[in-house]
């Protein structure tokens, strides 16, 4: 391989060479007639040549040269083709070879002049001021850069076997990276040399650290170790010593200026070796050369001045000062530097803001947009916001500070509402702990709670995984953990007590509170409010004393899921079950209390909750582009057993796994999300996670069928759910039956499906229809519940009409707020007030906003359609109804030839048009509340001729 470089040393007979090498690079063709025109440009040290593009004229005659005599060039020919134009960049339509001798060639353009002599008709090459001339020389690639700084363009020969054959004669242009610096030879390397001589190449390791107050980086470090360590150990010990100066300090300064630090300031280290050195107070052979001095993070650690705790390498923002890092990575640990962006963004001040969720696009990725935001600090402040709002009949909704729901929950009607967001509503007002009650702002997150709690020898007994919720959040969606014990694991079941803020009228000073105490029946209203009633100020929750959790993951295959999954929950407290379908198998999660005296202190750090590189997302896209499902599947296992490895983010001392089972304290279990201080992996300030989540609870007298139902569509398509497998499978939770009157109405088992959603709306994702078909049968067919934060449009049509106390909680929201000023288009929509939960435009099927299908625009689609079941009259069901004949029901033939051949429907032309898609066949009139199944999605497509052969 070659490459094509302009230098500094030619006499002047190598003229006639320029255009020999030149007829390399821009394809010149010998002995045609007409000639190039070209000229030197030159000054002491640097010399410029400059060829136009077609310029057919004579490279004959005389040039001069300051100092020198005339030298004829003659006998040298050649016509510059139409390479040039395919070939090599220009400007202006010339092109330009520098010699390179300065680091900018523009500042001496203006002070090169050309040198001609008078002629008739030809054009004369010239060179100007110059002791020596430029050469365009052949050099190794391997070795370019070691001729000095490559400040001019350098072009290469299209490597062989990679020739472009539609382009053969087009050049490479050369990017000026440190190729091939070991086939170099030595004696080239002085400029390297120098370079390593300047930065003193030693054996001393450079320990550095970064300093956060709060969310706010406020200092950094990098530096050589003053002596040599003998091992990666030491040399992270003795930065550890280094940045626990640095802490103490500043905590010492900050009381100097009167603000004091309860809690044990925390160091995060990436190596686990040294973690536990700083938490031992024993020596050992290898620990007793260390310095005594370097021991002093030990000390406070001991006393509880410092807390050292452990970060996954991927996860150290400490290696951007520390490190050469690729830019992927850099990017990502750039933005880990900081916890996620408010959800509202206001350009003026609190005014004319936009409205996003934590994943940054709601289901139908359209932009909410409030007038003004507020943000009040105390329960006075809301109260005045809600009075001035109701005044001027300005509709409200409430925010928080992550914003986890997923549908437009946070948005006001129209653009010119107001949103009042609770993220300074975050103060834990009191723990009583004789009569075991806690009092906390509606902007306080479950991790506050827990971690208060815990202070008091007190605990919440169930809540979500997700530490990151608020509780006005949880509230307001009717969040939960996993139990069928006790009241069960809603949140909004241990609530005894209610301050909610709601509109009024004149008399009242436009605002109220009101006290709600368990046994109020409006108490039942509010429990689950979707935030149309108000905004609640104080919640007061019911907490049992601090005990410790017993964890072990059993891994099982799937041939009795179905009747397992009705039973577990009533065997184990906190029990779940996460499951594989493609890969046939399920984890049991047997989770019990225990007595505080039982030995362990294990901690959750669920790694699905931890920041993430782009990487997982970007191969996703990868194999959902090229159509590899068999990829995705190999990249599922992959994901399921690092996971099963990692004991699903649970260790047994807090920084690494050993043995099952694992025990510790129900606040170090119950909950995790420490992405919530960096970035998390749906972040969208990095291309990370991007994601639909189906989520919907079903009777435990009807999941059997469920399952049942869904092992019979993989056993269709075995690779069908490989995808899900990226997200952690299917996660399935227990809840019980609710006083609340949107909450659940009876003992159910929640499925949570996440998976794969595209940039692109328009583009369908492999084995769509599957998943489409377990959506609509769990909630058409099996009367599924809608989780209220999370779903697509699709899941919430006809939802309302499955809450026996709908009516009743309607009551409540017009007593407190007789004009719907906290109501939205969203909250009437699934409430049953009006119409426009199903949204019928292009691409609507394909992410969720319509039950209707998908129309063909291809005459040639049937012909593509190749069923491998022999369809009878029974064919094109519509109901997606999954029949109980021994043979696969015949209602799903058709999902077949979408996946035929390419297992994809990207690879057919179809056109998503939901306004055109109607549904036509002998069963189109089923009634609406059965299963429409991938029947309906398909039958759009194939319009009557449903019974194909």
């Amino acid at each position: 391989m070659e490459a094509i470089v302009v230098t500094n040393r030619m006499v002047h007979e190598e003229v006639a060479e320029i255009l020999v090498v030149l007829a390399e690079v821009v394809d010149i063709k010998k002995n045609i007639n007409s000639k190039p025109s070209c000229q030197i440009y030159g000054k002491p040290g640097h010399v410029i040549l400059k060829c136009f593009k077609r310029f057919d004229v004579n490279f004959l005659g005389p040039y001069s040269d300051a100092g020198s005599s005339n030298v004829s060039v003659s006998n040298t020919q050649a016509n510059i083709s139409t390479g040039l134009n395919a070939g090599v960049p220009s400007v202006d339509g010339n092109w330009y070879f520098d010699s390179g001798d300065t680091n900018h060639v523009t500042a001496y353009m203006e002070n090169l002049t050309l040198k001609s002599a008078d002629y008739l008709g030809q054009e004369r090459l010239v060179v100007g001021n110059g002791s020596s001339l430029p050469i365009v020389k052949k050099i190794d690639i391997n070795n370019a850069f070691l001729h000095g700084d490559l400040y001019e363009e350098v072009y290469m020969t299209q490597p062989v076997g990679f020739v472009d054959p539609q382009n053969p004669n087009v050049v490479c242009k050369f990017t000026k990276a440190l190729y091939g610096l070991r086939h170099a030879p030595r004696a080239w390397f002085t400029k390297l040399k120098n370079f390593l001589l300047i930065i003193r190449m030693s054996v001393r390791s450079t320990g550095g650290h970064c300093l956060f107050l709060g969310q706010n980086l406020i200092t950094w470090s990098s530096k050589k170790q003053r002596v040599v360590s003998k091992s990666s150990a030491e040399s992270e010990y003795r930065s550890l010593d280094d940045t626990a100066s640095d802490i103490l300090w500043l905590k010492s300064l900050l009381q100097e200026l009167g603000i004091f630090i309860s809690s044990a300031p925390i160091i995060w280290c990436d190596n686990m070796s040294v973690v536990a050195l700083a938490s031992n107070p024993v020596f050992n052979a290898t620990t007793t050369h260390i310095d005594i001095d370097v021991h002093f993070v030990r000390e406070k650690v001991i006393a509880k001045h410092l807390e050292v705790r452990y970060i996954p390498l991927e996860d150290q923002p400490a290696d951007l000062f520390t490190k050469p890092l690729s830019a992927l990575r850099f990017h990502n640990l750039c933005v880990n530097c900081s916890p996620p962006d408010d959800p509202i963004h206001c350009t003026t001040g609190n005014s004319n803001c936009t409205i996003r969720n934590s994943y940054g696009a709601f289901p139908d990725r359209s932009t909410c947009r409030a007038a003004k935001a507020i943000y009040p600090t105390s329960e006075a402040e809301l109260i005045s916001a809600v009075a001035k709002a109701t005044m001027a009949r300005t509709h409200m909704k409430v925010g928080t500070r992550t914003s986890h729901s997923v549908p437009k929950l946070m948005c006001p009607r129209g653009q010119d509402g107001i949103v009042i967001s609770t993220k300074y509503l975050d103060r834990v007002v009191e723990v009583d702990v004789a009569a075991k009650t806690m009092t906390v702002e509606s902007g306080v997150t479950l991790k506050q709670v827990i971690d208060e709690a815990a202070k008091a020898e007190l605990a919440l007994p169930y809540s979500p995984y997700w530490w990151g919720l608020t509780v006005g959040g949880m509230m307001g969606t009717g969040a939960h953990g996993s139990s069928l014990w006790g009241f069960g694991s809603q949140v909004h079941d241990y609530v005894v007590r209610i301050r909610i803020v709601t509109p009024a009228g004149p008399d009242e000073g436009y605002a109220k509170v009101r006290t709600l105490e368990s046994g109020d029946s409006e108490m039942d209203a509010a429990k689950v409010s979707l935030g149309v009633l108000g905004v609640i100020s104080q919640v007061t929750l019911k907490l049992q004393p601090l005990f410790k959790r017993s964890v072990t993951y059993v891994t099982k295959d799937d041939s009795n899921i179905g009747d397992d999954a009705v039973s577990f929950g009533r065997v184990h407290e906190f029990a779940d079950i996460t499951w594989y379908p493609s890969q046939k198998r399920a984890v049991y999660r047997i989770d019990d209390r225990v007595s505080v005296n039982t030995p362990g202190y294990g901690i959750n750090n669920f790694t699905g909750f931890s920041s993430l590189a782009v990487v997982e997302r970007f191969m996703e896209e990868i194999l959902e582009s090229l159509g590899l499902v068999h990829g995705k599947c190999i990249i599922g296992e992959i994901a399921t057993s690092f996971l099963s490895n990692k004991a699903y983010g649970l260790t047994n001392d807090g920084i690494s796994f050993t043995v099952y089972p694992i025990i510790g304290y129900q606040n170090h279990i119950q909950a995790s999300g420490t992405c919530l201080d960096t970035g998390c992996p749906w972040d969208p300030r990095v291309k990370g996670l991007f994601f639909h989540q189906t989520t919907f609870s079903i009777a435990l007298s009807k999941v059997k069928g469920f399952i049942g139902d869904v092992q019979k569509l993989v056993a269709f398509e075995p690779k069908s759910m490989c995808g899900l497998d990226l997200y952690n499978g299917i996660l399935m939770r227990y809840v019980t039956a609710s006083s609340a009157y949107l909450g659940k109405q009876e003992d159910a088992l929640d499925f949570d499906i996440t998976y794969y959603r595209s940039r692109d709306p328009l583009s369908p994702r492999l084995f769509e229809d599957i998943m489409e078909e377990i959506e609509q049968i769990a909630v058409f067919k099996y009367d599924g519940l809608p989780h209220w934060g999370k779903n697509r449009n699709v899941a919430f049509i006809g939802a309302i009409n499955k809450y026996k106390n709908a009516n009743a909680f309607l009551k409540v929201r017009a007593r407190y707020d007789p004009l719907g000023l906290f109501s939205s288009e969203w909250t009437d929509q699934i409430l049953g007030l009006r119409d426009g939960l199903s949204i019928e435009r292009e691409g609507c099927a394909l992410e969720g906003l319509s039950r209707k299908g998908i129309q063909n625009d291809n005459p040639n689609r049937k012909k593509n359609l190749k069923f491998g079941i022999k369809s009878s009259s029974n064919t094109g069901r519509l109901d997606g109804d999954i029949e109980k004949e021994s043979n696969f029901p015949k209602s799903f033939p058709l999902s077949r030839g979408l996946h035929s051949n390419t297992h994809t429907l990207r690879n057919t032309t179809v056109k998503r048009l939901c306004k055109h898609a109607t549904v036509r066949g002998e069963h189109a009139a089923e009634p609406a509340a059965r299963g429409l199944g991938l029947g309906r999605i398909v039958g759009s497509v194939l319009g009557s001729d449903l019974r194909l052969n």
